[in-house]
């Protein structure tokens, strides 16, 4: 029988929401506890159960606490979540938020915990995927529309972060 949740759910849940590396750890080696165990079907379910409503009364408890990142910076961070922002630099987001490179650059690394360059640059290969998969927008275009002024460089950035050209990408994922 195979389980609603396995360990990969875990993985790719501590992927996409701020779980300290060490913290994901010590839960991913409880996890594998838990599961290491020949449990019969009645048991399993009445874990999954547990371990649902555990995850919900956290996500609750979670969702109820006030977002401790300034107001700006939540701002900003909706600001990159529309593709079309995406093509700016950091020299126009210093500008809506009205704090110098220096600190704009400080302030969002103590709060998100990557650069503002590295979250940019994740952001716009994000997008990227997005467009390989799901339009027939020149490559050339999808760099130049996401604010690269090199399609080289996008494509050298691309394939260090996926192992693949955009074009290997596309060809692979195109829907």
């Amino acid at each position: 029988m195979t389980s609603f949740l396995e360990l990969s759910d875990f993985t790719s849940f501590s992927r996409t929401t701020e779980v300290p590396p060490e913290v994901t750890r010590q839960l991913q080696n409880e996890f594998q506890n838990i599961f290491s165990f020949d449990y019969n079907e009645k048991e399993r379910a009445q874990l999954h159960k547990v371990l649902a409503a555990n995850c919900l009364k956290n996500f609750i408890r979670k969702s109820q606490q006030p977002d401790p990142r300034p107001q700006w910076l939540i701002d900003l961070i909706i600001c990159l979540q529309n593709p079309h922002n995406l093509d700016k630099n950091i020299e126009e987001l210093v500008k809506i938020t009205n704090y110098s490179h220096s600190q704009l650059c400080k302030l969002f690394k103590k709060y998100m915990g990557v650069s503002l360059q590295q979250y940019l640059s994740e952001k716009r290969l994000e997008h990227a995927c997005f467009l390989l998969k799901n339009s027939d927008i020149k490559i050339i275009n999808v760099a130049s529309i996401l604010g690269y002024e090199s399609h080289s460089y996008f494509s050298k950035i691309f394939l260090e972060e996926f192992g693949l050209t955009p074009l290997q990408y596309r060809l692979k994922f195109k829907k």
